[in-house]
């Protein structure tokens, strides 16, 4: 990835969506004193634009989650893919930002083991799941080692936990346990930890994702104590990581109560890996921690963190006070009024190159007409997205008419995200006061 220095020195242009065809371009660097305001007409619509007071207060708050509760936290880059992001995340707290990619071929293996010799600080780890992983990553240490007649350094091995009917993971302890001896024995490997990733499993019920949490937690710490008792560790320290963004309060819990019970002779580091916190959603995330509230997640953090707003943001439902707790959605998609073809519908110019669908389609959260902004009626939803139109039902009675601004907050940033290789930060006024580079 380019440097951040490069990036802010780097020129946009009409090349980019969101770009305005009629502006002379300018570094990105410039963006703030360019004047622009999403609501003035400034920007060409679709537009993807990310609130800044959101974004700090996200990047501050979980890396406060995990300091209180004693963990590390390593978010997912691969959510956003934005160096600028990445700094932030640092900036704030956060030991180091992963970039997650499946090894999954020969040809993958041996290009790791090249990246590690290259870039000798950077902490290279790999899940694994299997036998024939395990054989894939030691031919390939072979192999590099006879090319270089020299000891390359070992892979690093984290063993992954899963659950029938998941994704990746062995499927049980006795699995798990039975290649975790086996990477041990193995001089082309090194066992450093295990590894789970629960999120795909939440359903927002919190008393089924409590059971769920629970019986896989537990299992991956009972894991960790048959490593122990093998004497089959190989690092410094034992690693335990899971926790994405669905369920992430009922992880950390459940992995510090039990590192106070576990034996290990190493120190435990426990890792969770969020990444859709940064922007946080208004659908499938925003449904999740809602469960989470009525956890306690607002007591987790004792002291909340102040927040200073101001404009028309209050309207997103968010910002109601100097404390705040949880996440706030800081991801919208606005688009105009194109179509009213009938009385209880309206045709928006956004669609699925523009906004992230496989969670939930976005949700219409503002709307800006005759020089207002507003909350728009809970009745107004999103029916279907074509490539570059939205449908978008409302009742007949409602006024809005064509050329008026519709604000959509989205589910599941990832997807939304790889979308655009340009996106404006705004305050809470809609003016743009920086600019963000994605490299998908």
């Amino acid at each position: 990835m380019p440097s951040l220095e490069s990036i802010q020195q780097a020129y946009l242009d009409a090349s980019f969506k969101g770009f305005p065809l009629d502006h002379h371009p300018f570094q990105l660097g410039q963006a703030a004193e360019q004047a622009l305001n999403l609501l003035a007409g400034d920007l060409p619509f679709p537009c993807a634009i990310l609130r800044e007071s959101a974004l700090s207060h996200n990047s501050r708050w979980y890396a406060a989650f995990a300091k209180e509760l004693g963990i590390d936290f390593a978010p997912h880059g691969k959510t956003s893919m934005a160096p600028q992001i990445f700094e932030r995340q640092l900036r704030d707290g956060v030991e180091r930002v992963l970039m997650a990619n499946q090894i999954a071929s020969a040809g993958e293996a041996q290009r790791w083991l090249s990246m590690t010799a290259r870039y000798p600080k950077a902490i290279m780890l790999s899940l694994i799941d299997s036998q024939a992983q395990l054989e894939m990553l030691c031919k390939a240490a072979q192999a590099a080692q006879a090319a270089d007649h020299a000891r390359t350094q070992p892979f690093k091995v984290l063993v992954e936990l899963g659950r029938a009917g998941g994704r990746t993971g062995c499927r049980s302890l006795e699995d798990a346990l039975e290649l975790a001896l086996e990477v041990s024995r193995r001089p082309e490997l090194e066992l450093l930890g295990v590894e789970a990733y629960e999120g795909l499993a939440a359903t927002g019920e919190s008393e089924k994702d409590e059971a769920m949490v629970h019986d896989w937690m537990q299992s991956l710490t009972a894991l960790v104590e048959a490593i122990e008792q093998a004497k089959a560790w190989d690092g410094k320290e034992v690693i335990i990581s899971a926790g994405g963004s669905s369920v992430f309060d009922l992880v950390a819990r459940a992995l510090v109560k039990a590192r106070q019970h576990l034996t290990c002779l190493r120190p435990i580091r426990i890792v969770l890996r969020s990444g859709c916190y940064i922007t946080h959603d208004d659908g499938n995330y925003r449904r999740l921690q809602t469960a989470m509230e009525a956890r306690g997640l607002s007591q987790t953090i004792r002291e909340g963190l102040p927040i200073t707003c101001c404009g028309p943001a209050w309207h997103r439902g968010w910002l109601q006070g100097v404390k705040q707790s949880g996440l706030m959605p800081a991801m919208e998609v606005w688009a105009c009024v194109q179509s009213r073809p009938e009385p209880d519908l309206a045709l928006v110019t956004m669609g699925r190159r523009d906004a992230g669908f496989d969670s939930g389609l976005p949700a219409p959260v503002l709307s800006y007409r005759k020089g207002q902004i507003e909350a728009v009626p809970s009745h107004w939803k999103l029916q279907a997205m074509n490539d570059q139109h939205g449908y978008l039902r409302l009742h007949e009675e409602d006024e809005l008419q064509v050329g008026d601004l519709i604000g959509f907050g989205i589910s599941h940033p990832c997807t939304t995200f790889d979308k655009w290789r340009l996106f404006w930060v705004i305050d809470d006024a809609y003016n743009v006061i920086s600019a963000i580079r994605t490299f998908f």
